[in-house]
Formats: structure tokens, C-alpha cells, sequence
């Protein structure tokens, strides 16, 4: 009797775990059913939506504008042409960067880790086309050329924080201009000021040489104008020389020769004309002697006794140490240029140009 008991107890509690553990699992069950079911029904309808679409509009719908991106570059492409993939920032975004080369097959693609590495490749297989993958603010993919990478980059940063001008003219010449790159981490720019103190609007004519662009702009009345990359902001190039500034009206200014990499700059003095036919000037070891011709002819030019023949409207450099005295048969401008131990770039003036 007593054995019968003790089963009919054991049964009860048997009875309530089972019950306690099917309301456990309905409620898992019902809890799930909540989350899920509103995200398979979106799911649903989204894949029928994607079903009535194209290939190409199904990855656009899904992916986004990575994709967009990449068949934008795809299409700008000639057929069988190669193309750099080039990262910014890398390694965050080497994903992109290989789904990027993915989409792009059947082309032959080669990954940059940055911009820099892409410049440092001498090597015959780099390709001409580049699709930039930048995922500073959202992921996309665009065909740029490499000047317009490097703008990019160097956005609007100045090194110079607060550009004020130190000269006044209507005509001036900046002896170096650059917008060039050399080994990482060097990124060579001239940073500019402009103002047009006058109560009247100033145009003004900007000459690059020795290539021989020109572009004009026009200050308005009491207008200040700066440029972090003034060659390539003027005149659309990455290139290196000197650069010729008329105004028709007295305009106060100021210009660097700036390393943006290292953040370095050195202030160009104000030259209104070549008025020099002897220079002499001294500078360390591994220095560069520039000489800048501004006339319209050859000019015959002798440094420390060894001739040569500056092209007309150029600049030239040649390897210079110590004192250095030049001798010129019409008006140039001559300085040198030096790196110092930290990779800024220092110049020696002469005392009068």
C-alpha cells in the first residue's frame, strides 16, 4: 500500500516538470516567433521583389554603392585593360578591396596598399587605371586618375596654419613651385596667400614654367585667397618649376615650399625680377644648385668655373657643396636647396636677386 503511494507522488512530480518544461519551450517558441517572423516575412518579400530583377540590379539592391562603384569603373574600362586597385585606409578596408577585384575579373587587377605604394611602383605591370577604394566615410569605389588621388588625400590640410602675406607687388615670381611626390613619406606642395587689399577687384595672370601653362583669377575687393597645392589647384598638373604672378593692381602675397608628409614648410622669398648676373652663395654638402632662367633665350651660365647653357624659361639643378658663385651673360635667379636630417628641405638665398 505504502509502495503504491510513493509511486502516485513520484507520478505528480513527474507530471509538473513535464508541464513546467512545455510551458518553457512554448514561451522559447513564442519568443522567437516574435523576433524572427517580422524579419523571414521582410525577407520574403524582399526576395520576391529581388526575383522580377536583372542580375546587376539584384547585386545594386543588396550591396549598395560598393557595387555601384565597381560597374561604374568596370564600364570605364577598355576591354582587357588592367587596373590598380588602391587603397585608403588600408589594411581596414583590404575587404573592399578584394571584393573590388572580384567583381572586376575578367581584367587583370593589382592591390596598393596606398597611394604612396602605387607611386613607388616603377615596375612595367602597373596599370594605368586606377579604381580607388575609400572608406574614410562610406564604401565606394571610384575611377580616378593619380593627381586627382593625391588632391584627395591631401584634402584641405595646410601646414602653413595661418598663411599671412610679408610682400606687396603687381608682378612677382615664385622661384620653386611643386606638386610632386618622392619617396614615402615625402608629398611635396607650394602653399599660396593672395590679398587684395584695394577697394576694386584685381585680376591676376598666374604663368607656370617651363611648361608654359597659364590660368587667370579675380580677387574681389578686399578678398583673401589660399592654396594648399597651388600648382595642381591652378593648373591641374603635378609638375615642378617656377611660376610668374601679374596683378593689375598691388596685391600683398606669400608662398612655402612645403612638405605635407613631413609636415615641413620653408618660406620663399618675394622676387620681383632676375636683376643678378653674379650669385654667390654657400650651402652643406649634397646640396642642388637651381638656377632659374627667365628669359626668352638660352643663357650661358658658369658655376664655380664649369659652363652649361640654361634652356630659355627653365629651371635647372645641378649638385652643389660650399661656396658656390655663379656667373650668368643676362639676369637670372639662382638659390640651393638642401634636406636636412629630419627630411625637411632647407634653401640658401643670396643676399640680393
Amino acid at each position: 500500500m505504502s509502495g503504491k503511494i510513493r509511486m502516485r507522488e513520484r507520478d505528480h512530480v513527474l507530471d509538473r516538470k513535464l508541464t513546467t518544461s512545455v510551458v518553457a519551450y512554448v514561451l522559447v517558441f513564442l519568443s522567437l516567433a516574435v523576433s524572427t517572423v517580422p524579419r523571414l516575412t521582410s525577407m520574403t518579400r524582399e526576395a520576391i521583389v529581388l526575383r522580377q530583377l536583372s542580375y546587376k540590379q539584384r547585386r545594386s539592391r543588396v550591396i549598395g554603392p560598393l557595387y555601384d562603384g565597381i560597374a561604374s569603373v568596370r564600364a570605364s574600362l577598355r576591354s582587357g585593360e588592367p587596373v590598380a586597385i588602391v587603397l585608403n585606409p588600408a589594411p581596414r578596408n583590404i575587404g573592399e578591396g578584394l571584393f573590388a577585384g572580384y567583381y572586376l575579373y575578367p581584367r587583370r587587377t593589382k592591390l596598393y596598399f596606398s597611394r604612396a605604394a602605387y607611386n613607388q611602383d616603377a615596375s612595367p605591370s602597373r596599370p594605368a587605371a586606377i579604381a580607388y577604394v575609400d572608406t574614410r566615410a562610406s564604401a565606394e569605389v571610384r575611377r580616378l586618375s593619380y593627381a586627382e588621388v593625391r588632391a584627395e588625400e591631401i584634402g584641405n590640410d595646410f601646414v602653413i596654419g595661418d598663411a599671412r602675406p610679408n610682400a606687396e607687388s603687381t608682378s612677382f615670381i615664385v622661384p620653386i613651385v611643386a606638386s610632386s611626390d618622392g619617396p614615402a613619406p615625402d608629398v611635396y606642395t607650394t602653399e599660396g596667400v593672395i590679398v587684395n587689399e584695394a577697394g576694386v577687384p584685381s585680376h591676376i595672370a598666374f604663368e607656370l614654367f617651363p611648361s608654359r601653362r597659364r590660368t587667370e583669377a579675380t580677387l574681389g575687393a578686399g578678398e583673401r585667397r589660399t592654396w594648399n597645392d597651388a600648382v595642381y589647384q591652378l593648373f591641374g598638373v603635378n609638375e615642378v618649376g617656377w611660376m610668374r604672378v601679374v596683378a593689375d593692381g598691388k596685391v600683398r602675397f606669400q608662398f612655402w615650399f612645403v612638405n605635407h608628409g613631413r609636415r615641413s614648410a620653408a618660406s620663399l622669398p618675394p622676387i620681383e625680377h632676375a636683376a643678378a648676373r653674379h650669385i654667390c652663395l654657400a650651402s652643406p654638402p649634397e646640396s642642388k644648385l637651381w638656377i632659374v632662367n627667365p628669359n626668352e633665350r638660352d643663357v650661358a651660365v658658369s658655376a664655380n668655373a664649369t659652363n652649361r647653357t640654361v634652356p630659355p624659361m627653365s629651371i635647372v639643378s645641378v649638385p652643389a657643396s660650399g661656396e658656390t658663385c655663379v656667373e650668368s651673360e643676362m639676369p637670372i635667379i639662382a638659390f640651393a636647396s638642401w634636406r636636412e636630417k629630419g627630411g625637411a628641405t632647407n634653401f640658401a638665398w643670396p643676399d640680393k636677386q
